[in-house]
């Protein structure tokens, strides 16, 4: 039967090599054709309040104790990650006049084109730490666990305790930190860029050094936390291990750091152990498809040593893969998957053949000389005028309207793209045979040999993704492919 079951996994069940379900820490065995691991931060987590340790996931909720023993046991590999998280202070403690505001997007841009109700409803602003924050830091890194030696997991480069931005950039006099309400009913507010381990005593008078925080109250205080995390090249690309099928896994779990990374990765885990129940096939998001496509080819094809991050700069096709045209990108999958009606792919496709119309049109029109493509190319003019000038036969939406005129403007720079994405699809289109012995490519680089075998890239567009792939062992595994290798 369906529903929730509260309780601790204490192991995989796992009889014949087989996955057959989870065993709780209160003895219960929970059959399951597939499972999800989700742990975030709370495989053998340990949370750090300056040098006082205690086993946690996060504050106040125990740890999964014994979850990390039975992964290791099917083959995977573990290592130790770090992460942390800022304060959450009173938010009629805080004096939000002094702060500099920054007001919700009006209208709110969505990744579906149909934001939530609430989604411009609240403001966020923004503070400064100052000399004294600094100061403070300074005087008492010896308390801090991290630079005392007694933390031992690796902490994420692009997400740094307050501690390690004054350390590492001891050049700068203040750091930009936001204040974001936690919730549209709550009473906290959420100190973005404050994460700390220091001690809970010393937090009051860091967080009081800040403008606008000079009367703040603390509910609940920063923490480090160190926790284990698998290797995501024993993953597939859709988030299965590679040595035990029917199990996932999704979210920190798998070496990623932040919320928006950990929720991407549950959708496409979910959906596909999903799929596995019902004998379905995997699917794959491929890497042009957008940010999520990224984030797995990474961590499959690549690995991470450090809590990874997504970041606008790891997407070659940034310019193609944008909020604005998700649409475009994702709902033809969504829809061959299952997760979205026929009728939203039909509206997707119908909107985008009212931009080409109009496009079409604006390339034939003559304004001041130029075709009315050329002439909304120029930075001082808007596709808004153009229309009020030369409207179209049937106006256009909101989001159309954006569409061709973010088409028009950056036509020569997506052009550019398009042709970066024929070369890695020409790349793709070089499969690689399963089991290609590569010690016995000629001409394979020791470092590629070692690196391949290990990841088993599908193409040889993943092998030139794999760090320590140079161009000439690529050269060799075409050449070899071709004399049919």
């Amino acid at each position: 039967p369906g529903g929730v079951v509260g309780g601790g996994v204490a192991a995989l069940w796992v009889e014949g090599g087989r996955l057959r379900g989870v065993r709780t820490v209160d003895g219960r065995a929970l059959p399951a054709k597939a499972v999800v691991v989700a742990g975030g931060t709370f495989l053998s987590g340990v949370v750090w309040y300056g040098r006082r340790s205690r086993p946690a996931g996060r504050q106040g909720e125990p740890p999964a104790r014994f979850l990390s023993q039975s992964l290791r046991a099917v083959g995977h590999t573990l290592r130790r990650f770090k992460t942390g998280t800022p304060p959450r202070i009173r938010a009629d403690s805080v004096d939000f006049g002094c702060l500099e505001v920054v007001p919700p997007e009006v209208p709110p841009g969505s990744f579906t084109g149909n934001p939530g109700p609430h989604a411009a409803k609240l403001p966020t602003w923004q503070t400064r730490t100052t000399e004294r924050t600094h100061r403070l830091i300074r005087e008492n890194l010896h308390l801090s666990p991290l630079y005392a030696g007694d933390i031992e997991g690796i902490g994420p480069r692009y997400c740094p305790s307050i501690e390690d931005k004054v350390v590492r950039f001891a050049d700068k006099e203040s750091h930009l930190l936001f204040v974001e309400p936690d919730g549209l009913s709550t009473s906290e507010v959420y100190l973005q860029g404050f994460s700390s381990s220091l001690p809970p005593e010393l937090q009051e008078a860091l967080v009081r050094s800040l403008p606008g925080f000079e009367r703040a109250v603390i509910q609940r205080y920063a923490y480090a936390v160190e926790y284990d995390s698998l290797d995501p090249t024993e993953l597939t690309r859709g988030l299965q291990s590679r040595l035990l099928p029917g199990l996932f896994a999704a979210g920190q779990v798998n070496g990623t750091s932040g919320y928006e990374e950990a929720a991407a990765q549950g959708v496409l885990a979910g959906l596909n152990a999903a799929r596995f129940a019902l004998g379905l096939p995997e699917v794959h998001l491929p890497r042009e498809s957008g940010y999520l496509g990224v984030l797995v080819d990474d961590l499959v094809g690549r690995g991470t040593d450090e809590p990874y991050r997504m970041m606008t700069s790891r997407v070659e096709l940034r310019l193609l893969c944008r909020a604005d045209n998700a649409d475009e990108r994702l709902i033809p999958l969504a829809v061959a998957w299952g997760l979205r009606p026929r009728e939203d792919l039909n509206r997707v496709e119908a909107k985008y053949r009212r931009v080409a119309e109009e496009l079409r049109r604006l390339e034939a029109l003559r304004v001041e000389g130029v075709s009315g493509l050329q002439w909304l190319r120029r930075p001082e003019n808007t596709y808004r005028a153009l229309a009020e000038r030369f409207p179209p036969p049937v106006p256009l939406a909101p989001e159309e309207a954006e569409q061709v005129e973010i088409r028009a403007k950056y036509a020569g720079y997506m052009e550019r793209q398009e042709r970066l994405r024929q070369r890695m699809r020409d790349l793709a289109a070089h499969p690689l045979p399963e089991g290609l012995d590569y010690p016995r490519v000629p001409g394979l680089s020791r470092e590629a040999v070692e690196k391949l075998a290990r990841l088993r890239p599908r193409t040889l567009a993943e092998a030139a993704r794999a760090p320590g792939v140079r161009d000439s062992d690529l050269t060799a595994l075409l050449v070899h492919l071709r004399r049919g290798g």
